[in-house]
């Protein structure tokens, strides 16, 4: 005899629609009604569902007595791009690969100068060179925190001169990931019409090396029109 049977499984989206239907996601969940409700283990059933269904970012598994299992998903954003052996590797916000692509998606963020290892849709990204994916990461969410998008491409070949480019247009030079709070404030004080004196027009195209800092501190902008 089995108690605390399970006599229904619900699936809840509350932000919005995801790539995968109800019957998938609890076919994925890999439990039927008449099993024991405590017969898995909640986390381990989690990270199952988000690694068979990839377009899920986040999977909550509850129980509601006496007989319901409740899972709520969130759904997986595209944020970003890279390359690997197999192919482009579509990631996520939170850095779990989506898909495979022969060519690179149009209108995600581009990640150049480092490759995915072995990437797999369901697991999180691993790069070739470890520890180029945590500065990925500081960038990407503190561009977004300063205002900087769109951006369609980073380039980390080179830790010493890093840079990415805004808008389509304007290439930004960090140059190393020292000082990143103030050279990504700089840069956007110089590509927000009307912040300085000199800052730049809306249609302007070039690159803007912010990686330097003058005697008195302060950051010292080199702009070169048209040179991406």
């Amino acid at each position: 005899m089995v108690l605390f049977k399970i006599s229904a499984i619900t699936v809840e989206t509350p932000e919005g629609e995801v790539a995968y239907d109800s019957s998938q996601i609890i076919a994925a969940f890999g439990h039927e009604a008449g099993e024991n409700l405590f017969g898995f283990n909640a986390r381990e059933a989690q990270q199952n569902l988000a690694s068979a269904l990839p377009y899920l970012e986040k999977v909550e598994i509850r129980r509601r007595m006496p007989d319901t299992v409740l899972i709520t998903v969130t759904p997986a954003v595209e944020a970003s791009v890279v390359e690997s052996a197999s192919g482009w590797a579509v990631l996520s916000q939170s850095y779990k690969v989506l898909r495979l692509e022969a060519e690179p998606p149009t209108g995600l963020v581009r990640v150049g100068g480092v490759q995915a290892d072995a990437p797999s849709p369901g697991q999180p990204v691993k790069l070739a060179e470890e520890d180029k994916l945590p500065l990925l990461q500081t960038l990407l969410e503190k561009t977004a925190a300063q205002g900087l998008s769109p951006i369609n491409e980073i380039d980390l070949s080179n830790t010493l001169e890093l840079s990415f480019l805004y808008q389509g247009r304007i290439r930004i030079v960090l140059g190393t990931a020292n000082d990143m709070d103030y050279k990504l404030k700089w840069a956007w004080r110089m590509v927000t019409p009307g912040e300085t004196s000199d800052s730049l027009g809306e249609e302007a195209r070039g690159t803007l090396d912010v990686s330097a800092r003058g005697e008195d501190g302060l950051g010292r902008a080199r702009w070169r029109a048209g040179i991406l």
